[in-house]
């Protein structure tokens, strides 16, 4: 005889079936389900600051960058001052070229050094360096000083830009991030823009060319208080688990020589090459060969990470060519931007002024 049937027309033993196949099916089901709930949890995850104070902290942090972009183009209109106060027209190239070099030799180091280290640290660290340099360029009573302080200054503002990317990304929650990112973005763009403003409106006051770079100061002043009180730790998990020991160790230092010797050879030719010395002369001839073999050895050393085990500069990006093609097109945004804002204004200076820079030159 057959067993028992139920209302649906299975039997008592389909149904026991049945069931244990769905209590074997359950707790994968939970998993799954648990882990979709984290998932959502992730993506919808809260900022601890928020209201008032949030507001505050992003003015501040974002108003670095403003003024780590102010630095660049600032310079624009107050060189013909500078050059009236100090002379040596023969050092006006490196009073420009000195902040790019200190951004562009230093930030590699300051992205590895993120990771290891307190981002909140290393911005105050950053925005400190910053300040000295804006310091030194603003009493500077020689055009030795006034390029010794913008090149620290540019140290310190990549620094800054690093961190500030690293402190937003850390206090965002995945959702707003690309909102505040673009915050970011706007503030480099206007300092950029607002740069020869800024220098040219302090150039022909009564206050002189001096507060061009006073004004970091004072504006760091103001928000700095913000940043120290308001942004929490920001350690990463590297951080956590090694000593600042091993974090020392893993320090790309012979990359980081070799790169920065390269970008020294590299401005010096483009600074020099007809202004100071002829593209043919043997002063740049020496230079091309040095900057030749310093790449050379800079390339090897990473491909082979020779005293390194974390090199500074991720070689494998260079294979990708969309990564390239970024690159590339990046650097001509920028390029195409300071370079226009930034010799603009000394044009316009050499063409409408009695005395110019060119005929100091002369």
């Amino acid at each position: 005889m057959s067993s028992t049937s139920g209302p649906l027309g299975m039997s008592n033993a389909e149904k026991i079936e049945i069931r244990e196949k769905g209590s074997r099916a359950a707790p994968h089901e939970h998993q799954q389900a648990q882990g979709e709930s984290e998932n959502i949890g992730d993506s919808q995850q809260h900022r601890k600051l928020t209201g008032i104070a949030w507001f505050i902290a992003v003015f501040a942090i974002i108003s670095s960058t403003f003024l780590y972009a102010l630095d660049n183009t600032v310079l624009a209109n107050v060189r013909p001052s500078i050059i009236d106060t100090f002379g040596q027209i023969d050092l006006l190239t490196w009073v420009s070229v000195a902040y790019p070099l200190g951004e562009i030799g230093s930030n590699p180091l300051w992205g590895k050094l993120n990771v290891c280290f307190n981002n909140k640290i290393l911005y105050l660290i950053t925005l400190a360096i910053f300040e000295v340099g804006s310091a030194v360029s603003g009493s500077a009573q020689s055009m030795i000083a006034v390029i010794v302080g913008r090149a620290i200054a540019g140290f310190g503002g990549s620094g800054i830009y690093v961190c500030t990317i690293n402190i937003v990304s850390s206090l965002t929650n995945p959702a707003e991030r690309n909102h505040y990112l673009n915050y970011v973005a706007i503030a480099w763009a206007l300092g950029t823009v607002l740069g020869p403003v800024v220098g040219g409106a302090f150039a022909s006051s009564a206050a002189t060319w001096r507060w061009a770079f006073y004004i970091n100061i004072v504006v760091a002043g103001a928000t700095t208080p913000a940043c120290i009180f308001l942004i929490p730790p920001l350690v990463p998990p590297l951080a956590k688990s090694s000593t600042w020991w091993q974090r020392l160790r893993r320090i790309d230092y012979v990359g980081k020589v070799l790169w920065l010797g390269g970008i020294v050879t590299v401005v010096t030719i483009l600074a020099s090459g007809g202004a100071l010395y002829a593209w043919d002369s043997s002063q740049l001839i020496g230079f091309y060969s040095a900057s030749g073999a310093i790449w050379i050895l800079f390339l090897i050393q990473q491909r082979l990470s020779i005293l390194t085990t974390d090199r500074i500069f991720p070689l494998e990006l260079a294979g990708i060519w969309h990564m390239a093609l970024l690159f590339c097109w990046s650097a001509l945004a920028i390029a195409n931007d300071t370079v226009t804002i930034y010799s603009l204004p000394l044009i316009e200076n050499e063409v409408n002024s009695k005395c110019t820079v060119l005929d100091k030159m002369a």
